[in-house]
């Protein structure tokens, strides 16, 4: 077998094992990437005969080869179902549209909190058992109320263009007259969208938020009100700031890029700036500056930060690292609409890592049930129990 081969047997060796480091998942994935299909299919087909001191491992590490087998079928029948025609001949895997995917779904997250041993020692404690239901992700979607009226917007389209007097979609179809004193933008839970204000500021918009912009916009002032999370590109114009109001804070802007989270059921308001400068109550960020407010006391912190990271969530990605595990699934439970009920206490674990937006649930729970002892349920009322 050839050093290629050879390197990633030994990496598959680490991970049925549990036992492949963070650094080396991106090596991983790249080798598997040029696998053949029938090399891939033969290294999964018996994996316990690898090596004879995993004997003892058998049911361990069927289990890590059912999850990343499982992972794989996903992703290739979700591609599949993308395709207007099926291939009649496959002789190699095309992994390139959902390598990095699928790499930073099921693999890269580590628990940082303790060091987690999968092989369990106690045999009685009960294997998760999991209901067969799933929950796509969310998808583009929002309505509009002007002056109180509800537009519901086209969920093919990934967003609006305002100007003056009218609203088109960023393709420049349908366009409509605006005689309006307000203006929202709201998103639901699953959902997403993009707005472009008169002034030619662009906002992407998180799910379960609202963007009120009133009619004076760029006129007499350049003020809007946010709840919820969006990512603003601001225009540049010296003689009207730029002013973000949400419930505890101002955000004062000139021209720049940054995100704002400023959901009321989140303890703590985050403003990262990307590029430029910013005026968080009188505090100013500089590139790569998170400021961090106490929604209870009003404190504000500021650290600094990589600031792509707090707006990944606009490119498709929903990044964990660094938040709690209580954090973590309310971001899920905005994504997929669901409410998060714990039945015990809730976990003092950290999650490590991303995933993309565009996965099913059940790809987040595999890696949950299967990974770090949590063990969580999905129930027909869109209740997730995390146990």
């Amino acid at each position: 077998m050839n050093t290629f081969n050879s390197r990633f047997e030994e990496l598959l060796h680490l991970y049925l094992q549990n036992n492949l480091e963070l650094k080396d998942y991106e090596e991983f994935f790249r080798l598997l990437s040029g696998l053949p299909e029938e090399e891939l299919t033969n290294l999964f087909s018996q994996p316990t005969t690898q090596d004879d001191n995993l004997n003892e491992m058998d049911s361990f590490i069927n289990e890590r080869v059912a999850l990343l087998q499982r992972s794989i079928q996903q992703t290739i029948a979700e591609n599949s179902e993308k395709q207007e025609t099926p291939v009649q001949s496959i002789k190699k895997i095309n992994w390139g549209r959902w390598i990095s995917v699928a790499a930073s779904i099921v693999f890269v997250f580590g628990i940082i909190s303790y060091q987690f041993y999968w092989k369990n020692e106690d045999p009685m404690v009960e294997e998760v058992v999991m209901k067969k239901i799933d929950v796509s992700p969310g998808r583009d979607a929002a309505v509009m109320l002007i002056d109180g009226k509800e537009i519901v917007l086209d969920g093919e389209k990934s967003g609006v263009v305002l100007s003056d007097s009218a609203f088109t979609y960023l393709d420049g179809s349908d366009p409509t007259k605006l005689h309006a004193q307000e203006i929202q933008l709201i998103t639901p839970r699953a959902g997403q969208y993009q707005m472009v204000l008169s002034d030619g500021t662009k906002v992407w918009m998180n799910a379960a938020s609202r963007l009120i912009v009133a009619s004076d916009f760029n006129i007499k002032n350049r003020n809007v009100q946010l709840t919820g999370e969006a990512y603003f590109e601001v225009k540049k114009n010296k003689d009207l700031p730029f002013i973000i109001h949400s419930k505890r804070q101002d955000i004062k802007v000139l021209g720049t890029s940054f995100n704002v989270n400023a959901y009321e059921d989140e303890p703590f308001a985050k403003t990262t700036l990307v590029s430029g400068s910013l005026n968080v109550n009188n505090q100013i960020l500089k590139p790569n500056q998170q400021a961090i407010l106490n929604q209870k006391n009003k404190q504000i912190e500021t650290f600094n930060v990589d600031a792509n990271l707090a707006s990944s969530w606009k490119d498709g990605v929903l990044n964990l690292s660094g938040l709690s595990f209580d954090e973590c699934m309310r971001i899920i439970g905005r994504w997929y609409d669901l409410d998060i009920q714990y039945e015990g206490a809730i976990p003092k674990i950290e999650l490590a890592g991303k995933m993309s937006r565009g996965v099913k649930l059940s790809t987040f729970l595999d890696f949950l049930n299967q990974n770090t002892g949590v063990k969580a349920e999905i129930q027909a009322n869109r209740k997730l129990i995390i146990k």
